[in-house]
């Protein structure tokens, strides 16, 4: 289960790529400029339409893969968010803490008063009871 490790670093990534999209729909703005019928009348248009139709073209590109990566890490994030709510007393404490909080599984044993071993074997019967297909990997993008 790989991706349980990083769900801090999902919501990280999640945060970064809405910021790119904000900042590039400004770069667009400047390209293209704001009006919806009429292109071009923007700052961008002093450097000649060519300019602005080739930067506005790559934004619109990129913003493109932006969006599309960030689909894709919102749908893992929801998928780990329903697993880990789906698990019930011990199960979800272990769960929350491992994956939330990203703690190792002999802090939360020494947290819970239990061994290592048996937090261990409490997410172990978790994952097979309530994961029912293999978690997608982050490293896809």
């Amino acid at each position: 289960m790989l991706i349980m490790k990083n769900y801090a670093d999902l919501e990280r990534m999640i945060h970064i790529l809405e910021t790119q999209i904000e900042m590039l729909e400004v770069d667009l703005d400047f390209w293209f400029g704001k009006g919806e019928y009429v292109p071009f009348e923007s700052k961008g248009a002093k450097y000649g339409i060519h300019v602005a139709a080739e930067n506005t073209d790559r934004i619109l590109e990129k913003l493109d893969q932006l969006r599309k990566m960030l689909a894709y890490y919102k749908e893992v994030k929801e998928d780990m968010d329903q697993y880990i709510n789906s698990l019930e007393g011990l199960e979800y404490k272990i769960a929350y803490k491992r994956y939330v909080e990203n703690k190792t599984y002999q802090e939360i044993a020494k947290e819970l008063g239990y061994s290592y071993g048996y937090v261990r074997n409490v997410m172990s019967k978790a994952g097979k009871n309530h994961f029912p297909d293999e978690p997608k990997d982050m490293t896809m993008m």
